[in-house]
């Protein structure tokens, strides 16, 4: 309080933050009731038998199943142990080591990984962020890890993809702005799923298409990256996205993938293996690589609606 009296202009920040923290009231209400009722599988996808996994970030086990076809190959389903990408990281990277391993990835929580957890990062978020989409667009992400693929023959491959994760990059995506502000009235495009959470700023179909847009763009993508790497593959996600689930016990259309949320269909993400020629996988000492600034990391992260 004296704070604010000795500085009057904090008063409007601090009724901002308060008006924020009730109109996000309903949804912290629902997080603990889901959080009581489900609980974070210990699944270890990392663990798992593979030479290549591509994670789509943000993917629907639903819709990708309807958008998405890999020949005579099922499209199973599996439970990601986390609701963010965060999450995700937090669970299958930090703290441990995959010297095996390197990660590709256009994901802007990288920069939480500590140096030595793989054997080497490969971070498109620099040099090969597109400045029109706020996004790391996915043929850059396949460039990229063809390179990677060639450059290290004898290591795993983590490839991450930041689509179908908004900002939306198809026809229907472009009704839709891809700049996002730290807050809801800081840009005139802010987090479309929080939007449309809170105030229906958007048509729901309008929306919810340019969403399934990003999975139908991404699958050629990665039928590309197959053709063009050896090993066996499989294609995931680090976690899904709500779509307008009424929650409980506040009824409330829930949208978007908050932290820590274990509700089931934040969790169910597709699973598909991909058999191909193995690869001899070896593990060395972790390489050094270019991190980016504070500046970069805070900037992408916002564009990407983490912030």
């Amino acid at each position: 309080m004296i704070s604010l009296i000795q500085n009057p202009s904090r008063i409007s920040e601090a009724a901002g933050l308060l008006v924020e923290d009730i109109r996000n009231a309903p949804l912290l209400i629902n997080k603990k009731y889901y959080q009581r009722k489900h609980s974070f599988p210990e699944t270890d996808f990392l663990q798992e038998d593979w030479d290549n996994l591509i994670l789509l970030d943000a993917c629907r086990y639903d819709i990708f199943r309807e958008e998405a076809s890999f020949e005579d190959t099922e499209i199973e389903s599996r439970r990601s142990p986390a609701s963010a990408s965060l999450g995700f990281m937090n669970h299958h990277y930090i703290g441990k080591e995959h010297h095996d391993t390197v990660y590709v990835t256009s994901n802007p929580h990288v920069e939480s990984i500590p140096s030595g957890t793989f054997h080497h990062i490969v971070n498109l978020l620099g040099s090969d962020w597109d400045e029109d989409s706020e996004t790391v667009l996915p043929s850059v992400v396949v460039d990229k890890a063809i390179e990677t693929a060639e450059r290290f023959p004898n290591k795993r491959l983590i490839i991450h993809f930041m689509q179908p994760h908004f900002p939306f990059i198809g026809e229907t995506g472009e009704k839709i702005s891809s700049g996002f502000g730290q807050t809801l009235s800081e840009r005139e495009s802010p987090h479309p799923w929080k939007e449309q959470m809170l105030n229906s700023r958007y048509n729901r179909e309008t929306l919810i298409q340019a969403y399934r847009e990003n999975h139908r763009l991404v699958v050629p993508h990665v039928r590309n990256l197959l053709q063009s790497i050896d090993g066996k593959s499989v294609i995931t996600s680090d976690h899904a996205n709500l779509i307008g689930e009424k929650g409980y016990p506040i009824p409330i259309q829930m949208y978007g993938h908050p932290t820590r949320f274990p509700h089931p269909n934040l969790l169910t993400v597709p699973w598909v293996e991909i058999e191909g020629n193995r690869r001899t996988i070896q593990s060395e000492p972790p390489i050094q690589y270019e991190q980016l600034d504070e500046g970069t990391v805070q900037s992408r992260l916002e564009s990407l609606g983490y912030r």
